[in-house]
């Protein structure tokens, strides 16, 4: 009757950072009050910083907007300006995704919707199901990277018929394989 079953003994969270948080390749704009020239629109790089005229970089990735404005006037405050008045509007979120591979309909990356959760289930339905060879009674969902890479074995068939079976969540970067049925 368990539906998943976790691969490794890691027993970490991993995945990318949760909730509303600045991620990866998200384009803000940062405005400095009265600061013409600091004011500008730069995309959160691989590290998690930004590049900003005067300060250099500043870690921002995991923070809401409010926060990285607030880490931002600190650097600025730290012998630059007086008093600087800082925000931070977030422009364009970076594309979060999942990739479905093996026996589905049109295997693909599924683009998960800002502040939604979307179910193994509702992944596998965006990229038109599972193929008649699918087995689906081990579907594989990789999640994470190197050290903190955790393997899951989901069986989505009784997901979908058993409703004591709690849903599995696929979060952001996870790569779900749906293998050939043997027999």
């Amino acid at each position: 009757m368990v539906a998943i079953l976790p691969f490794d003994t890691w027993g970490q969270s991993v995945g990318a950072v949760a909730g509303p948080g600045l991620r990866i390749n998200d384009r803000v704009e940062v405005r400095v009050f009265q600061e013409d020239d600091l004011t500008q629109q730069v995309v959160v790089g691989a590290d998690g910083t930004v590049r900003l005229p005067l300060v250099g970089s500043i870690r921002v990735a995991g923070l809401t907007t409010d926060q990285a404005a607030q880490r931002i006037r600190a650097a600025y405050a730290d012998g630059f300006l007086v008093n600087p008045q800082v925000t931070m509007v977030l422009v364009s979120a970076a594309r979060r995704k999942v990739v479905v591979a093996g026996q589905v309909t049109r295997p693909g990356s599924v683009d998960l919707r800002p502040g939604e959760r979307m179910t193994l289930l509702q992944a596998l339905a965006e990229v038109g199901g599972a193929t008649r060879l699918a087995n689906l009674r081990g579907v594989l969902v990789k999640r994470g990277h190197g050290a903190r890479e955790r393997l899951f074995k989901v069986d989505c068939k009784a997901m979908a018929t058993d409703p004591t079976i709690p849903p599995f969540y696929v979060e952001e970067g996870d790569v779900i394989t749906v293998k050939e049925s043997l027999f």
